[in-house]
């Protein structure tokens, strides 16, 4: 999952898009580190723990709603919950071009594609409230300090009034957390996020109903043992978290509107043709 540039304009020059760019061919999602091996078998596992919990927290959308992958790399994410959300809207943006061209080649030719585009500029490509969901998986973390909030206001912008944001992190207060971090060659400029921190950047971007609830208490590669996690989510301590909020209606108001707001989310995310 790669992060988005920073606030302004970029350019296929943009040292983040280059850093994503060299590690899109073959891409694994740093599991050459040792320890990361023992702890998982391969990095869909370590993705399947997000998806579980992400599809739990979204019964009450029905089987269709617009999802977009904020950060998507090489599209992890988005092959599970074509898996296990079949009817859904699927969408996925990345600073990375390599990466989304990695993620158009691994995609199953089964499956119906999903509409993925690289970032314009530091604006995310799709307009103003046209999404259900917006998940950002392993991604703040690559965004410097500074340019975190208008990364959060994007991920705000494109839902539509009632619509969820997602924030999946690593934990900065597990220390295992931190010594895979601090070993793994792409991680080497990431500067991990508290919840706290995560929390304020969707409440300063507007979010309302915010949350947050901890996971990975135990390794991806032991999945019988996952309903552990619902039992430990207040506990500051696992591996990873979640942040959601909620996009109140009243941010659809105002003179500054966009007119593709009334647009419905599936329409107005369709790719070109």
């Amino acid at each position: 999952m790669t992060a988005p540039p920073p606030d302004g304009p970029t350019s296929t020059s943009d040292p983040r898009s280059s850093e994503f760019d060299a590690y899109a061919t073959g891409y694994d999602a740093g599991m050459g580190n040792p320890l990361k091996r023992l702890l998982g078998d391969n990095a869909e596992q370590y993705i399947a723990v997000k998806t579980r919990w992400l599809n739990n927290d979204l019964r009450s959308f029905g089987q269709d709603p617009a999802i977009l992958d904020f950060g998507c790399g090489e599209g992890a994410l988005l092959r599970q919950l074509a898996e296990t959300r079949k009817s859904a809207s699927l969408h996925g943006c990345d600073v990375s071009e390599a990466m989304i061209r990695e993620a158009r080649k691994r995609w199953p030719p089964t499956q119906v594609p999903p509409d993925l585009r690289p970032f314009a500029g530091s604006r995310a490509p799709f307009p103003d409230q046209c999404m259900d969901v917006v998940v950002a998986c392993a991604v703040f973390h690559h965004i410097s300090v500074s340019d975190r909030p208008a990364a959060f206001r994007e991920m705000m912008r494109v839902l539509r009034p009632g619509g969820r944001a997602y924030v999946f992190e690593h934990n900065p207060l597990n220390p295992l957390t931190v010594r895979v971090v601090r070993s793994t060659p792409i991680d080497r400029n990431a500067v991990l996020l508290r919840v706290e921190e995560s929390l304020a950047g969707l409440r300063g971007a507007g979010a309302v109903h915010t949350r947050a609830r901890y996971m990975h208490f135990t390794p991806p590669r032991f999945g019988f043992l996952s309903w552990i996690d619902p039992l430990l989510s207040r506990v500051a301590l696992g591996a990873g978290y979640v942040v959601c909020g909620e996009r109140a209606p009243e941010l659809a108001r105002g003179p500054d509107r966009d007119e593709g707001a009334t647009m419905d989310p599936r329409s107005a995310a369709r790719p070109p043709r």
